[in-house]
């Protein structure tokens, strides 16, 4: 049923149960182990981005894609945020323009 996705994972319980999950899914790609960020208490999301972005220029067609937030530990890049309503200031077509620019 799964054979097909790719999981991209940064929750650190998913590198207990990578065999468990391997029979299940095509590939199980976890970030826990590579990017934790011992300060924060987390893997901030943009590495679980840059991953995703990654297989998606491998033409990975089917990803499930499991970030930690939204709960504690809250993090908050003010620079993306209007503070009187709270919506992201950047727009989808900024952030495709980034990635298709990104060098690898």
């Amino acid at each position: 049923m799964f054979k097909e996705v790719v999981y991209i994972c940064a929750n650190p319980w998913c590198e207990y149960f990578v065999q468990d999950l391997s029979i299940v899914f095509r590939k199980i790609i976890t970030l826990s182990k590579q990017f934790w960020d011992h300060t924060l208490g987390t893997v901030k999301p943009e590495y679980v981005i840059l991953m995703t972005l990654i297989n998606v220029l491998k033409n990975t067609q089917k990803m499930i894609v499991h970030f930690l937030q939204p709960h504690p530990p809250f993090i908050v890049d003010p620079r993306h945020y209007v503070e009187e309503v709270g919506r992201p200031s950047i727009t989808k077509d900024e952030v495709f323009s980034r990635v298709i620019n990104i060098e690898y």
